[in-house]
């Protein structure tokens, strides 16, 4: 079964009970490690899920970011 769980502090996109991802992410989370420390000059994120990895890069680099409304594939 998929949900979201919203405990109005942090949604997280749940599949048979596991998280999948988690917004905002948790300080200490692994997503932290997932985030380069400057700017990339290309990135390519395959499965998505609930979109946490997109949505930090455009919070962390929003001048040198697209939006990810121009990046995602029908």
């Amino acid at each position: 079964m998929i949900g979201i769980n919203d405990n109005g502090k942090q949604k997280t996109l749940m599949v048979d009970d596991f998280p999948q991802s988690a917004y905002p992410p948790p300080k200490g989370g692994y997503w932290e490690m997932m985030i380069p420390t400057k700017v990339p000059k290309t990135a390519l994120i395959l499965g998505a899920g609930g979109g946490t990895i997109p949505r930090i890069l455009l919070e962390k680099f929003p001048e040198d970011c697209l939006s990810l409304e121009n990046c995602l594939l029908p």
